[in-house]
């Protein structure tokens, strides 16, 4: 995995690119143990990273995107601390996906509990259909930053 930070950086005042070290053009691409080994790696190493650049109380975000979200045709994940927004996933949704209401996607779908990254990575490959997720746009976000917990994100739209 290489990570370094984003030579354009549309959020402030962190945004660490992380690229694992494979050829794959989006996320629909990995295999079942590509997403498995990437979420272990970036569950290792985004803690540090925010800790090295003394954000570790700040929480962070990892966002990857799908079809027209996503500018570079390599699958890569976009490490935040603040400004992306997201809707409060509601208490309900531990250990389970739950449809929430956004007014800015048109599919949002939220789960809290454990491994959130590697969740939501395989719930948008398993269970939406690839030419809809790509043709709408998605993101899958892995949000450490606040309390119910560690929460998982599929947005589309």
């Amino acid at each position: 995995m290489l990570a370094f930070g984003h030579p354009v950086p549309a959020f402030e005042p962190v945004h660490v690119l992380l690229v694992p070290k494979l050829s794959a053009p989006t996320l629909m691409d990995l295999t079942d143990t590509q997403r498995s080994e990437i979420a272990v790696e970036i569950g290792r190493l985004a803690p540090r990273i925010v800790t090295s650049l003394g954000r570790s109380g700040a929480g962070f975000l990892v966002v990857v995107n799908g079809g027209p979200r996503q500018d570079v045709r390599q699958v890569h994940f976009h490490l935040l601390v603040d400004g992306y927004d997201l809707a409060r996933a509601p208490a309900d949704a531990s250990g389970t996906w739950t449809e929430i209401a956004d007014a800015a996607n048109a599919i949002h779908e939220v789960r809290i509990g454990d491994h959130p990254l590697l969740n939501g990575l395989g719930h948008a490959e398993g269970t939406h259909d690839e030419r809809r997720l790509g043709t709408l746009g998605y993101s899958v976000i892995w949000d450490a930053r606040t309390p119910p917990g560690d929460v998982a994100h599929v947005t589309a739209g």
